[in-house]
């Protein structure tokens, strides 16, 4: 693996910042497709999120989950091997190619991917260490495939130890309607004022100077915090969420909520909240899940608004566990997420 350059004001990696661009409006995007949106956020609370899904819904979810990751990430990937640079990947050897793609993997935080095997156009055979999802990254490895190869794919996947081996191969079966379904919706996005201190050398927030790289085991990690993040899409998610409902219900979105609410009030200190409006719109912010407009906070009621919410439901889950931990009370909550990326929301002790 080629050794990484960093930024020489705050040591991130230049993959990393030549990626993506943080924005006042409370969101994440890549430099050179704005329409794709990212967000950084705990790796711990992915996993525990669709834990908690799958003791409720059992395994039968897997298929929604994968399939929406797929459609995400080969979008990712057909934008990122365009053009002239895109050209010149794909004229690698494929050998070559699937280690570039293992490579940047590392700096966003999901893993570390080892390349085992590879036949053009029959299979693909990784071996993964500390894999931010499993579940995810069979989505990931799939979309991944599939902008390559340029064909259907099927993935299995056994754990060992500390070790995920994961087999793409060339499969003609098609999701059909379900793949209909989950096309990528692109929230707009509305303006906002928002004040990062910034890196005088790659314009990141100096935020992540608190974060250390360790590209050679593809873990970012929160020095303060001691948890570590990712870099991933949301389109995935609310595409997955979105399905969920579909096919199992309307009291989804319910048991999303309650998922991320119970991650938050289990993880997080109320030191790293404060009691101000600003502190908590910086959390989302640096986040990329949006931009909190208007913030009231009693001994019994929160009331917020943030635009360009994304995934909505998380960013619902958040403040709701964000009210538990400040005012060490059970709650409940009503929210109404808006075509338009605006999340209102209304949280009241129980």
């Amino acid at each position: 693996m080629a050794k990484s350059k960093n930024c020489s004001y705050c040591g991130v990696p230049e993959a990393f910042h030549n990626d993506v661009q943080w924005n006042s409006d409370g969101t994440i995007h890549q430099k050179w497709n704005p329409d794709h949106r990212r967000f950084f956020y705990e790796t711990s609370g992915l996993d525990l999120l669709f834990k908690n899904l799958k003791e409720l819904l059992g395994d039968t979810i897997d298929h929604i989950v994968v399939e929406a990751v797929r459609k995400t990430t080969y979008d990712y990937f057909e934008s990122l091997l365009s053009g002239i640079k895109g050209q010149a990947i794909r004229a690698l050897p494929r050998k070559k190619m699937y280690e570039k793609v293992a490579d940047m993997g590392s700096t966003f935080g999901i893993g570390r991917l080892e390349l085992m095997d590879v036949k053009r156009h029959e299979y693909v055979k990784i071996r993964g260490r500390n894999v931010y999802s499993t579940l995810l990254h069979k989505g990931d490895l799939v979309g991944i495939y599939n902008s390559i190869e340029g064909v259907p794919a099927d993935i299995n996947v056994e754990e060992n130890g500390d070790s995920c081996f994961f087999t793409i191969t060339a499969d003609d079966k098609s999701s059909g309607d379900l793949s209909e379904r989950l096309e990528r919706i692109v929230l707009p996005r509305k303006p906002g004022n928002l004040d990062f201190k910034k890196c005088p050398g790659c314009g990141l927030p100096l935020y992540l100077t608190d974060c250390a790289w360790n590209i050679e085991e593809g873990v970012i990690t929160d020095n303060k915090t001691k948890r570590n993040m990712s870099l991933i899409g949301p389109e995935g998610l609310d595409a997955v969420f979105r399905e969920l409902e579909e096919e199992l219900g309307e009291d989804i979105p319910r048991t999303i909520v309650d998922a991320q609410r119970r991650y938050v009030v289990e993880t997080f200190k109320p030191t790293e909240l404060g009691y101000e409006a600003g502190n908590l719109s910086f959390l989302l912010a640096l986040r990329g899940m949006g931009n909190l407009v208007q913030f009231i906070l009693g001994d019994d009621l929160m009331q917020a608004v943030v635009e360009n919410a994304d995934p909505p439901l998380m960013v619902a889950g958040m403040l709701e566990g964000f009210f538990e931990l400040i005012t060490v009370k059970k709650s409940t909550s009503e929210y109404i997420a808006g075509d338009d990326g605006t999340l209102e929301i209304r949280v009241k002790s129980a």
